[in-house]
Formats: structure tokens, C-alpha cells, sequence
């Protein structure tokens, strides 16, 4: 029992103390998530090229949300790393979109947190992106 992942925030943390918590939590065998929403921040996460990275369309320090934001910036993510696309992701129209941009995942919370059912709701999503693709 314990933690099998952890996600690293690049913009709150130094890059040196970003480097070092990234190289702990792999001696102790944990996924890391690195996340990035400033330019800096994804240098940061790209110099440490680890297999996992993301970008937060949420600006931390105000809290609004810009999905062009993300979609723009990422070329700044490590080329070999599995890129995810985090925050402010509504629709399959949104998902496509980070699909096509690049991304290989999306990390989705806030907008499957506030259903009254969240299970029935990602399952609508998916349904939704699978009827988006298959009719392009």
C-alpha cells in the first residue's frame, strides 16, 4: 500500500528541487507526472526529459483557464515523453482538439467532479469523442 504516482508542479517548484524530488520518486519506483503551465516551467521539465509530462491550461496564479494556452506551448514538452493535456477540458470537441494538437492524454477533473453522476458522465464523453471521430 501507498503512493504509486505523483504529480510535480514545475511552476511552484525551483528547478533544482524540481530535478531532485523527480529523481527521488523514481529511486522509489513512483510515476511522476510533471506538469508545466509557464514557459520556464516547461523548460524545466523538458531539460529534465522525463517520460511523462504535461501542460495545465489553468494559470495557477489566477486560476483562469486557456486551452489555446496549452495547445500553443506544446512543442515545449519533451519530444519523447507522453504528453498530457491537463485542465479545462469540457467536451469531446475539447478532447479532439488536444488529440489533434499533439497531446496523448488528458487529465479531466473539475468538469466530471461537478455531474451528479461522474462515472455516467465520462462515459458520455467518450461516447461523444468516439461519434466526433468517427464521423471525420
Amino acid at each position: 500500500s501507498g503512493a504509486d504516482a505523483i504529480l510535480l508542479i514545475a511552476d511552484a517548484l525551483e528547478p533544482h528541487r524540481l530535478k531532485a524530488l523527480y529523481q527521488l520518486a523514481d529511486s522509489l519506483g513512483l510515476h511522476v507526472l510533471m506538469e508545466g503551465y509557464s514557459d520556464q516551467g516547461l523548460a524545466a521539465i523538458r531539460e529534465i526529459d522525463p517520460p511523462v509530462a504535461g501542460i495545465n491550461s489553468r494559470d495557477l496564479q489566477t486560476m483562469v483557464i486557456d486551452l489555446s494556452h496549452m495547445l500553443e506551448r506544446i512543442g515545449l514538452l519533451p519530444e519523447s515523453a507522453l504528453k498530457v493535456a491537463e485542465s479545462g477540458i469540457e467536451s469531446a470537441a475539447d478532447l479532439g482538439q488536444t488529440a489533434r494538437a499533439g497531446f496523448d492524454a488528458a487529465l479531466i477533473g473539475t468538469s466530471l467532479l461537478v455531474q451528479p453522476d461522474p462515472g455516467a458522465a465520462l462515459t458520455n464523453l467518450l461516447a461523444e469523442l468516439s461519434m466526433e471521430t468517427a464521423g471525420k
